[in-house]
């Protein structure tokens, strides 16, 4: 659980220029807006490049270190729980339809 903004009364993926976009959901995140929007987006990315939840996981956590520095973890899957500690403002749990993804950046 995050203590931080939960944020849910957005569109997000607008940036995603493709019309078979699944629902976004967001579960829970106190990422700022733009980080959140990459989140989606690399996410998205990667769940189109790659058959695998591992290799979806990968090229997110790949992606983030590289933009935004290392260290980050990522979660990809339909059924898992996931408990962590993570930095402020640097947590994600989302839902690109039926798959969720957890990004966050470790301490």
């Amino acid at each position: 659980m995050c203590n931080g903004k939960v944020k849910m009364a957005k569109t997000y993926g607008a940036a995603i220029k493709d019309p078979k976009v699944p629902k976004i959901t967001i579960q829970n995140s106190d990422m700022p807006e733009e980080m959140l929007e990459q989140a989606i987006e690399v996410s998205y990315q990667g769940l189109k490049k790659h058959n695998l939840d591992v290799d979806v996981a990968q090229y997110i956590k790949t992606t983030f270190d590289e933009k935004f520095d290392p260290v980050w973890m990522c979660v990809v899957g339909k059924n898992f729980g996931v408990y962590v500690t993570h930095q402020a403002n640097y947590f994600a749990h989302f839902y690109i339809g039926q798959k969720a993804v957890v990004i966050f950046k470790g301490l």
